[in-house]
């Protein structure tokens, strides 16, 4: 074909049109070592919100170039592959990815340089984004599409629709109760934010709480070029950072996270529900609240960690971040690189075998196992549930245990095969499995809390127990006490 000839081809336009596509290619190279799991495709792509690889994958399937299989055992758990013809398109993305290694810094340059006032003449205005429909730079990032992101009529309306209803132009002729209101329906979406970015879910509380006592001090600022939900977004990561600041200078060290507390599913929730029925969806939102995930976070130093949330779980495009940080694009896609090395670092390797969902019948068999050996304090029966590297921890009490030994070592040493008079009482926890001990108390009449074990389980083995004192029971919605006969 000649080089005239691709301006009038259709098939030329066409395998232009699925290339421009930032995901497509992506999707494509990440499947060009054999079939993957969606959850597989997020960790190995990184960046990308499960509503988005869904659409991908849905786009891709439609134009021949993967193909979807569902295993017929278990329905839910689906693999795509590449077809013949998708495998064809490696050669073009691997030239393109070259490319853009080489020259993609040099582009991210000029797009800055073009938008600096500084480089602009006094009569010419800064230049704006190409608003070509087929050109990619015009489009909203990608991550803009991730659950709760999007804007949905029924829970995250632009503040602008909301003060309509409420006959004002401006938050600054809002009253307090009207703008609590307002702020409220977010409350249960920021503090998971904030709960991320600290790991506490008391120092979250309290964040929430500086963070509205903020935005209604500075209510006036708002002048709606964002959503509202996005301006107290702004508000609480800046005040995590805050905290950060003046708590916790230094990240975690050495695997332990001693402020570590337990989120619980009855609150989880109170999420918007978003895009709940899509399988993705449910699995990101479950994989970015499990302990080890938020281990993993207080690793990194503060900055590269807002970046990170923002970017991966929240779903703000870059500019924004850049924005709210006061860096460049440069900087924060930096930072985020360095963040999700980290991750990869902290996080454990068989991420993609993470705790069984609710109708997983055999974590459900090997919960049950254990809480049962744990009440007949039957070491042996525990040891043999465990993975040869389990790792067990008990925040905020100093002390991370790694491998079966060490773990089994630990409850022979503190008296463990010896303590009698427990029950247990089923839960979840940062959407794993949980078991809350109780303890026979003579004086009391009644078993009292003692401890929360939150499981991790990895191929049919117990990977993670993370134990949590008597003090985050009132939380969880559990009994206060159990009566002698044990029942609730």
């Amino acid at each position: 074909m000649t080089t005239d000839a691709f301006l009038a081809d259709c098939r030329a336009r066409l395998a232009f049109d699925l290339l421009s596509n930032t995901w497509n290619a992506v999707v494509i190279w990440a499947l060009r070592d054999g079939p993957r799991r969606p959850v597989e495709l997020r960790q190995r792509i990184g960046g990308i919100s499960s509503k988005v690889l869904t659409e991908t994958l849905r786009r891709l399937q439609f134009n021949g170039l993967v193909e979807r299989q569902a295993d017929p055992g278990a329905p839910s758990r689906v693999e795509y592959r590449l077809t013949a013809l998708g495998r064809t398109l490696l050669a073009p993305i691997d030239a393109v990815g070259a490319w853009a290694f080489e020259h993609g810094d040099d582009v991210m340059a000029a797009q800055e340089a073009a938008c600096r006032p500084s480089s602009l003449s006094t009569t010419s205005k800064p230049l704006s984004h190409p608003t070509d429909p087929g050109d990619e730079f015009s489009r909203p990032h990608p991550s803009h599409l991730r659950r709760g992101t999007t804007r949905r009529k029924d829970d995250v309306m632009s503040a602008d629709t909301r003060l309509e209803e409420l006959g004002v132009s401006g938050l600054g002729e809002v009253d307090e109760s009207a703008f609590s209101g307002l702020a409220e329906r977010h409350r249960r979406e920021l503090h998971v934010h904030c709960y991320r970015m600290l790991g506490s879910f008391d120092d979250a509380e309290d964040t929430v709480q500086e963070t509205f006592l903020r935005a209604w001090r500075r209510r006036e600022t708002f002048e709606g070029r964002s959503t509202f939900r996005a301006w107290l977004y702004r508000i609480a990561t800046n005040a995590c950072l805050d905290l950060l600041a003046k708590r916790r200078p230094e990240p975690a060290t050495g695997g332990e996270v001693l402020w570590l507390q337990p989120y619980p599913d009855r609150l989880l929730d109170e999420l918007p529900a978003g895009d709940a029925d899509e399988p993705e969806t449910v699995a990101v939102a479950r994989e970015t609240i499990e302990l080890a995930y938020l281990v993993a976070v207080q690793h990194l130093a503060p900055r590269p960690r807002a970046a990170l949330i923002l970017r991966d779980v929240v779903g703000w495009p870059a500019k924004d971040v850049a924005e709210l940080l006061g860096d460049s694009v440069n900087s924060v896609n930096s930072a985020l690189q360095r963040a999700r090395a980290g991750m990869r670092e902290h996080l454990p390797t068989e991420r993609q075998d993470w705790t069984g969902s609710e109708e997983d019948a055999g974590t459900r068999e090997l919960v049950r196992r254990y809480t049962d050996a744990s009440v007949a304090t039957d070491i042996p029966a525990l040891a043999a549930m465990l993975r040869d590297d389990v790792r067990c921890s008990m925040p905020p009490t100093p002390g991370l245990y790694v491998g079966r030994d060490a773990v089994v070592n630990d409850w022979v040493e503190s008296g463990f095969e010896g303590m009698k008079g427990l029950r247990a009482v089923l839960t979840s926890v940062n959407r794993q499995p949980a078991v809350a001990f109780y303890l026979w108390r003579e004086q009391e009449g009644a078993y009292l809390p003692l401890t929360i074990d939150v499981l991790r389980v990895t191929g049919g083995a117990i990977s993670e127990i993370v134990t949590f004192h008597d003090d985050q029971f009132p939380r969880l919605g559990v009994p206060e006490r159990l009566p002698a006969d044990g029942t609730e």
